[in-house]
């Protein structure tokens, strides 16, 4: 068994580090509650990806998320 699957099946074998409250870290988050039924049911054929990434793009954050970029239901 590899060490770093070991590691992960035995975290006990990991040695523990003290986190440094001297350490200070900032990200930028990017996130975009889009309500994908409620406003454009769904589609992505009406500029929403472009809107999206070009707001990703001009902001360069660390982490995105997006919540209901789908429809709400499979059938319509």
């Amino acid at each position: 068994m590899s060490p770093l699957v070991a590691a992960a099946v035995r975290p006990w074998l990991v040695p523990a580090h003290r986190a440094s409250a001297a350490t200070t870290v900032s990200y930028r988050i990017w996130h975009w509650n889009i309500a994908g039924h409620a406003y454009h049911l769904g589609s992505t054929t009406d500029r929403i990806i472009e809107a999206i990434r070009g707001s990703i793009s001009y902001r360069s954050p660390d982490f995105v998320s997006v919540h209901e970029i789908a429809t709400a239901s499979t059938t319509r």
